[in-house]
């Protein structure tokens, strides 16, 4: 049975639908777009969500089974697929491990918007409150996203962020005082199933969304594989056999599978192919390897003084955070000198901590960040000693020139100027050690969901 929040979602978007459709701007689009979109979808699209569709429906028969599903849910069970099931669908292609699918999935499922939205729903709005709170919030939204990328309005947009702010902190007391209130008078069980269901049905999709996140990479790569063939046709069966085999189920190892093994194409035989996927493999397991010690490199050098082999420092505390910051105040160095009569900014100009936006980004709130310009605003200069000591920095002199600087010295000398510790980095055939280092904290062999 829908409750008021339901019903006044349902109505909403009820009347939205009925606006597109009347309204003329946007009538004759959405009648002319909609066979346009059906005729667009491809047949293995359509497949896929056959099978979704068809996997849900057996996971709701094997929760009535147990006891943990029941016709009163079904409007439950549908809104999950809505919000959970098919958005997470189209996240699938992107998944380059099992485990970032399972993270996802646990932060879809039980994080803080999910748990309050479930909160909300146990006592909401009456009906007609409902469809009024609903309707006020959509528009708000939609205004909200639009004039947070207007810069000349902030009033209105912390109006509108207020505004969705006060109508969340309305609905958490409403729900709350009438929880207390009404205490006696819920059914405690059917609240609790309804609960679970919201858990239980996402961790039964996770077989389906792997599998399918392994068929879908698979399919790629032997696409991208198949460029290599004379007549660009998809390598012969048992060779599709062989990789597909020799990627074991894994989605990590398909999400590998990069451009530098498209000549697995060009093989004939099962044999060779498998001897190709055992190669592949153990560069998987090695490039794994030197980024774990890569990783462990930087946490064992903390503190320890002195060069490494290649004359990179050893101890690289916040090497990652300071170029990056660095890199985006030439970013917007160059921005600035192009739409400001050609002139670079400093921190005489008050800009400094708010494009550094320091916590945001791995650095203190006093972040050391200087930067300078000469007399005449045409050359520029920033740099921020480390942790260890080490100096970073960046400039630049005219329009679109990137200098970098490495040294255990403050820049005294402007980029350009003859001083060998700045490097001319739109020419110069070799960086400073220091800035081509990968520096990242994190293990980066796969990227998250």
């Amino acid at each position: 049975m829908l409750t008021n929040r339901e019903w006044g979602s349902l109505i909403v978007i009820c009347v939205g639908i009925v606006l597109l459709l009347v309204w003329p701007p946007t009538r004759s689009a959405t009648i002319k777009g909609v066979p346009g979109i059906l005729r667009s979808i491809h047949w293995k699209v359509a497949v896929t969500f056959m099978v979704m569709f068809a996997w849900i429906a057996g996971c709701l028969a094997l929760g009535w089974l147990v006891g943990l599903w029941n016709w009163n849910l079904l409007v439950d069970a549908i809104i999950i697929t809505i919000t959970f099931a098919i958005p997470m669908l189209f996240r699938i292609p992107q998944a380059e491990t099992g485990g970032a699918i399972v993270r996802r999935l646990v932060r879809d499922t039980i994080g803080f918007a999910t748990l309050l939205e479930f909160y909300l729903n146990v006592e909401p709005f009456p009906l007609w409150a409902e469809v009024i709170v609903q309707a006020v919030a959509t528009f708000v939204g939609m205004m909200s996203v639009v004039t947070a990328r207007d810069k000349d309005h902030p009033g209105t947009a912390r109006f509108l962020s207020g505004t969705l702010i006060v109508i969340g902190l309305g609905s958490i007391t409403w729900t709350t005082v009438t929880l207390v209130r009404e205490w006696g008078t819920l059914d405690w069980f059917e609240l609790l199933r309804s609960f679970l269901l919201t858990l239980w049905l996402p961790a039964l999709l996770l077989p389906l969304y792997y599998v399918e996140a392994f068929l879908m990479k698979s399919e790629m790569l032997l696409v991208r594989a198949s460029l290599l063939t004379p007549d660009r046709t998809p390598p012969r069966r048992r060779v599709r056999l062989a990789i597909i085999l020799g990627m074991r189920l894994r989605v990590k190892l398909a999400a590998r599978f990069d451009g530098r093994y498209n000549q697995v194409s060009l093989l004939t035989t099962f044999r060779e192919t498998v001897r190709f996927m055992k190669n592949f493999r153990a560069d998987v397991r090695r490039e794994d390897g030197e980024e774990r010690l890569r990783v462990e490199t930087l946490t064992s050098n903390t503190g320890v003084t002195g060069t490494d082999d290649d004359g990179a420092q050893l101890d690289r505390r916040e090497f990652a955070a300071t170029k990056e910051r660095l890199d985006w105040i030439s970013t917007c160095e160059m921005g600035r000198y192009q739409g400001s009569g050609n002139c670079y900014w400093s921190d005489a100009d008050g800009l400094t901590d708010i494009i550094v936006d320091a916590p945001k980004h791995g650095l203190p709130e006093q972040h050391g960040i200087t930067v300078q310009t000469n007399p005449d605003g045409q050359i520029w200069r920033a740099w921020r000693v480390l942790p260890s000591g080490w100096i970073l920095g960046m400039g630049g002199s005219g329009w679109r020139s990137e200098w970098v600087y490495s040294g255990a010295d403050t820049p005294r000398s402007w980029p350009g100027g003859g001083d060998p510790r700045w490097t001319d980095k739109m020419t110069s055939p070799e960086l400073p050690v220091d800035w081509t280092r990968d520096d990242d904290p994190i293990v980066q062999a796969v990227k998250p969901l």
